[in-house]
């Protein structure tokens, strides 16, 4: 009788796979590839850029302009101390919460930020997706992981 395992091995970006038979042992190498969701909506990156903008600069966003879609957006946000509140009027929708993580009341789904200065990072949890931004002086430019892409968002600050 032949024994036959299969044992993923996760090296780095997991590069290998070894396939055990009986006594016998084989290594298969993949490519690298990246691992990541699909690309954010993107309401979700444009609260996001409001968010961040509020907790970092400790500013009352009054509106956000998305570079990408060419339009402005009623997006407001608010943030004192680790807590956030915010509006996005385009979808008569609540977002907030305490970081690190927010509420996206019209998605229902909850989003990650971690601010670090003027940059900041997380995982929106509604499209399995990883990004990145970094804020200067009224815009923030946010990498989404899931699409491969940056997106530029201009704010009005109250």
């Amino acid at each position: 009788m032949s024994v036959l395992a299969a044992t993923a091995t996760l090296a780095p970006f997991g590069r290998s796979f070894e396939l055990l038979e009986g006594n016998r042992q084989s290594a298969l190498a993949f490519p690298e590839t990246r691992v990541s969701g699909s690309a954010m909506s993107p309401h979700t990156r444009a609260m996001i850029a409001a968010a961040a903008f509020a907790y970092a600069t400790g500013q009352t966003v009054a509106g956000v302009h998305d570079h990408a879609a060419g339009r402005d957006l009623r997006i407001g946000a608010e943030a004192r101390g680790a807590h956030l509140q915010g509006y996005d009027g385009d979808r008569s929708a609540k977002f907030g919460g305490t970081l690190p993580e927010l509420y996206d009341g019209g998605d229902k789904a909850f989003v990650t930020l971690e601010i670090d200065g003027l940059n900041a990072k997380g995982y929106d949890r509604g499209s399995s997706s990883h990004y990145s931004l970094t804020i200067t002086d009224q815009i923030v430019q946010l990498y989404d992981h899931g699409q491969a892409e940056w997106f530029n968002y201009s704010i009005q600050s109250a």
